[in-house]
């Protein structure tokens, strides 16, 4: 292997490490290229020794350069986790206060349902800090989602059961009414 092929290397390198944290581009295998490159270093020929210490202080300022990309990325991470941490406590927060009140509406329902499914819009993304961060979120979401999700069938069996009842109430008097209207046609028998 030649500087030539080291330098090619580096710079592939440097273009993953400018990727990192811009996409879903996994760190694992910026690391495995630079395991690689490191291995490249020790078979590799290098024409002179400014040569190589150039190609040295190149590869050095990558790493730190990938370093300091990582060390972003992982604040930007704990936000995120952070902020879904947040929200799941603000709709648990926000279900006990609602769902205490004597009278529950659906547009109660509706502030619910906009702060679950911005939380779950957090648990779709990969930026979490932690598996058990995000597992312990994801169980306190999914509970409270539950009674959520629970109390609001109940409350709309209740409103269908009270349309049926109306609808029927209606029917009945509907029915009473019609033979009393048939009965005051000017053709019907006074009897």
């Amino acid at each position: 292997m030649t500087s030539i092929d080291i330098n090619k290397k580096l710079e592939s390198f440097n273009n993953l490490i400018n990727e990192f944290g811009n996409s879903t581009f996994v760190s694992k295998e910026i690391w495995n290229r630079k395991k690689e490159i490191d291995e490249n270093f020790k078979a590799a020929q290098f024409e002179n020794a400014e040569d190589k210490m150039a190609t040295t202080n190149k590869f050095a300022q990558f790493v730190n350069l990938l370093n300091e990309k990582e060390k972003q990325v992982e604040a930007v991470n704990e936000k995120f986790t952070i902020d879904g941490e947040k929200l799941v406590d603000e709709l648990e927060s926000a279900s006990n206060k609602i769902l205490a009140q004597e009278v529950v509406n659906k547009d109660d329902f509706k502030e619910l349902r906009t702060i679950a499914n911005a939380a779950f819009e957090h648990f779709k993304q990969q930026r979490w800090v932690t598996k058990d961060r995000r597992t312990t979120a994801w169980d306190k979401y999914q509970n409270t989602r539950n009674i959520v999700k629970d109390k609001e069938d109940d409350l709309f069996a209740k409103e269908r059961e009270f349309k049926t009842k109306q609808i029927s109430q209606s029917l009945e008097i509907t029915e009473k009414l019609c033979v009393v209207v048939d009965a005051c046609h000017p053709t019907v028998d006074i009897e």
